[in-house]
């Protein structure tokens, strides 16, 4: 991440606010054509943009969530937007429309119409462009982009959908790109996730704060720690933390829920997934998974996926090939421990769950939620462990560091565990779930 100073209060010219978003990137995409001093003025006063970096090639919108003045794009409110310059002109503009994460709640059938509404008048807007639609999923999580490349400018229309057994599909984001065609990357060929982008130094955009150092590191400021103790369990102590960080102290301490004496577990990893989910319904908390590695009858199909990726290049690199299994309970975490780290990290870094596991990072730790991060203990070396480690552990991701690619985590083990970095490829190599959980008061 760039470092982050102070930035200078921004606004774009007045006459933007008058016309939708849509009609003022221009039928022949003028936006792109105009400069930085064109396009960004300073004002005391209306502060609707800010820089998002000292560098000032970022800018993001709104500066002021209570601003009377209001973006919209094809009648449809732009909660947050985002500018990026290359030199003095624009090059990509993102106009968020709805996200999920941000407290916003739409039936599946309304989220559904505007886009169709959308898409129309996009449709309308490219006349004689083939648009190509593009698909991919990512747990329950069913990603989509429709592309249209009218010469030498590209608009992406991309959502993100959850299908929730038993509870039908639940929306979660919908954005609206437009960008200039970089020279030699061909825009149909793209990765498909939800553009994540800093906001601006000094904006309150919730109760939470959310510290920038000089050195890039951004993460959750005075996060309380609560010490699971011995025989403690780590996903009631995450638990306990987070409510407390949202300013609920229970009566008595967070106790995880026991597993039912019939419980079928698929594999070695999925108790501690169960305790959680349970022990946040039993406490009246909102659990969503942002990512699953290994989720029911699939675990066994994705460890032999795995581990043929693994032996592959083990043959490569003169390393000791492991046995794949073919039934039976997976020994997922036992199996990562058998693994030379290296290999590991290398084949899980080409992993594309990857880059939306930091995007939920940067979105979570930016909007003031701490991410439940599920991982192996002992693949990975690191410090100040426990003298018995147990094989798979909860911990929360409370910031990053994108200059140097870490992560900002912290365990529930007391004094000398409240904030430790670890390389984000290692970190994302020992990852087996990551969970939001929303607390309300």
């Amino acid at each position: 991440m760039k470092k982050f100073f102070i930035p200078v209060l921004l606004m774009l010219t007045a006459t933007v606010f008058a016309e939708d978003m849509l009609k003022f990137i221009g039928n022949g995409h003028e936006f792109f054509s105009k400069t930085k001093d064109q396009l960004i003025v300073p004002d005391g006063e209306k502060n609707l943009f800010m820089w998002s970096n000292a560098a000032k090639n970022e800018a993001y919108y709104p500066a002021d969530p209570k601003s009377k003045e209001k973006f919209t794009f094809l009648g449809f409110n732009v909660s947050n937007a985002y500018v990026k310059f290359y030199d003095k002109t624009p090059s990509f503009l993102c106009l968020t429309l709805y996200e999920s994460r941000s407290g916003e709640i739409m039936p599946a059938n309304i989220f559904r119409n505007n886009m169709k509404k959308i898409y129309d008048a996009l449709k309308k807007r490219y006349p004689g462009v083939k648009a190509k639609l593009l698909r991919r999923s990512s747990g329950n999580l069913r990603l989509n982009a429709v592309v249209w490349v009218a010469g030498k400018y590209v608009c992406v229309m991309k959502w993100g959908i959850k299908r929730l057994e038993n509870m039908g599909d639940d929306p979660g984001f919908l954005q609206i790109e437009f960008e200039t065609v970089q020279p030699g990357k061909n825009p149909l060929q793209r990765f498909i996730s939800q553009t994540a982008y800093d906001r601006p130094y000094g904006i309150q955009e919730n109760r939470f704060s959310v510290k920038r150092e000089a050195n890039g590191n951004v993460f959750l400021e005075k996060f309380p720690m609560f010490e699971q103790g011995e025989k403690g369990n780590c996903a009631a102590a995450v638990i306990q933390r987070i409510m407390e960080y949202h300013g609920i102290k229970p009566e008595k301490p967070i106790a995880a829920e026991a597993l039912k004496k019939d419980a079928k577990l698929y594999s070695d990893v999925e108790d501690l997934q169960i305790v959680l989910k349970t022990t946040c319904i039993k406490n009246k908390l909102k659990i969503k998974e942002d990512f699953v590695y290994f989720t029911g009858d699939r675990s066994l199909r994705r460890l032999q996926n795995l581990l043929g990726k693994y032996n592959r290049s083990a043959k490569s690199s003169g390393k000791k090939k492991m046995e794949i299994p073919k039934k039976g309970k997976v020994a997922a975490a036992a199996s990562f421990l058998k693994m030379d780290a290296d290999i590991l990290v290398k084949i899980r870094k080409d992993d594309h769950a990857a880059s939306t596991f930091q995007s939920n990072i940067m979105k979570n730790v930016m909007t003031g939620q701490p991410l439940v991060w599920y991982t192996v203990l002992g693949v990975i070396k690191e410090e100040n462990l426990p003298a018995k480690p147990p094989m798979t552990h909860m911990r929360l991701i409370i910031g990053f560091n994108n200059s140097t690619r870490t992560i900002i985590y912290t365990d529930c083990w007391g004094e000398g565990h409240e904030f430790k970095t670890m390389p984000f490829d290692q970190a994302w190599a020992i990852t087996l779930a990551a969970y939001t959980i929303s607390v309300e008061k």
